[in-house]
């Protein structure tokens, strides 16, 4: 049985599952009483004798309850005691001190302003999250935009959340905030479903390192404005810092960097964190010695998160001109949505390649973005044209199709982008 499956058996069968755990745990007093039986021969001491009559049955309760625990939740003893799990370290007498409660809207609820977080978020859709395994956590939900996420009734934004420490039962922010977690957090099943939500979008800090915040600030602004921020690029920026910061990685709890991997292709780091350039350029020289083949690297689906995307852009950025043609596609890719952190360094790249082939895949790109009605690669498509001053035949031909009203989708579905994407009316103008 799968561990979904168990989890969804206990829910179904709440009252049976209780009445067949008690039973179990009833079964725990018998061999305590077979225990203090012995003593009893053995010893023929009443005092000894109702000492263990005190002790072993109880303690055959505790250990059969002990060994229901991670049979009822569908996972080892090894995860339910969380045996082998990221190490975390204590916290520091500051980090204790000024850790901030858990509320609605923790720490950000303050730094922003609750009725902007309230404004903000009114309107957005939140799903439960599903794990790797395809199981659905009952504590967990993310934005259907996979900007906020909502841990136990909290909303956080996913991009400004940098860290989680199993062990001290909080969370780190990239403005160096410690959020404290409800005690029910501390269930091993909680924790479990927050390690594996952690570790699916690839490696994160188990300490907070003691600096950032002025990164956080500056892009921010004085108005701390939620729609005006940046925040994919902030992070982003504050990765680097980070790791520049801070060349000894496993302080922070993250692993070391191989271009190639043990069973051969690239890395799985590459996949999973921000690299610093150095790490970047033992890929590309990985890829140049042809140890390695730059399409492992240029995988979009292998990465776990939009930041460590970012690494292959910077990746084709160091290859040379007939090497670089071959992740057109994969910048293609990255431009299927403007508010990711790779959105820019993507287009940017692509202005450095030959125009023809560019113009060739704007005109195939624009128009599958179009049929399949799909917004936000047709906005992406309408920026790079914008940047390169090229407009696509196919968008010509759709703009006068408007204009003879003969076709309204395209109106609609550039009407349905948010304000932040202005530019995209501009393309509609005469």
């Amino acid at each position: 049985m799968s561990k979904s499956n168990n989890k969804r058996e206990k829910k179904q069968h709440g009252c049976l599952f209780t009445f067949f755990e008690f039973i179990f745990q009833l079964m725990g007093l018998i061999p305590g009483i077979f225990v203090v039986a012995w003593i009893n021969e053995v010893t023929g001491s009443t005092l000894l004798t109702e000492i263990s009559a005190f002790i072993f049955p109880f303690g055959g309760m505790c250990l059969f309850t002990f060994l229901l625990g991670p049979i009822e939740e569908g996972i080892t003893v090894y995860e339910y005691w969380g045996i082998g799990r990221k190490k975390s370290k204590e916290l520091s007498k500051d980090e204790k001190d000024n850790a901030e409660p858990f509320e609605q809207v923790p720490h950000f609820g303050k730094l922003f302003g609750y009725d902007q977080i309230e404004e903000f978020i009114g309107d957005v859709h939140f799903e439960k999250y599903v794990g790797e395994d395809g199981s659905t956590s009952p504590d967990i939900m993310v934005s259907e935009d996979d900007k906020w996420v909502c841990i136990l009734g909290g909303y956080i934004p996913l991009d400004l959340l940098c860290g989680y420490n199993e062990k001290n039962n909080v969370l780190y922010t990239i403005d160096g905030a410690t959020i404290k977690l409800p005690r029910r957090a501390k269930f091993p099943w909680a924790r479990k479903e927050l390690r594996e939500f952690f570790e699916a979008r690839g490696q994160y800090y188990t300490t907070m390192p003691n600096f950032g915040e002025y990164t956080l600030e500056d892009a921010l602004g004085k108005q701390k404005s939620l729609s005006k921020a940046d925040w994919a690029r902030v992070r982003y920026k504050w990765e680097k810092e980070t790791l520049k910061r801070n060349p000894n990685r496993s302080r922070l709890g993250l692993e070391k960097f191989e271009p190639l991997a043990e069973g051969g292709g690239a890395g799985e780091v590459f996949f999973e964190r921000v690299l610093t350039e150095a790490e970047i350029k033992r890929a590309a020289k990985a890829v140049r010695k042809k140890e390695v083949k730059l399409s492992d690297f240029l995988v979009f689906e292998k990465y776990k998160n939009e930041f460590s995307v970012c690494n292959g852009v910077e990746l084709l950025g160091m290859m040379g001109d007939s090497r670089r043609l071959e992740g057109i596609d994969f910048l293609f890719d990255c431009l299927g949505d403007v508010d990711e952190a790779y959105f820019l360094g993507a287009a940017e790249l692509l202005k450095e390649y030959p125009k023809e082939l560019v113009h060739q895949k704007m005109e195939e790109r624009v128009k599958l973005a179009y049929e399949s009605k799909d917004a936000l690669k047709l906005a992406g498509i309408l920026f790079l044209s914008k940047r390169l001053n090229y407009e696509t035949e196919y968008i010509r031909q759709k703009k006068e199709e408007i204009r003879q009203a003969k076709d309204e989708e395209l109106q609609e579905a550039l009407e349905s982008v948010t304000d932040t994407r202005q530019y995209l009316q501009y393309m509609l103008k005469e």
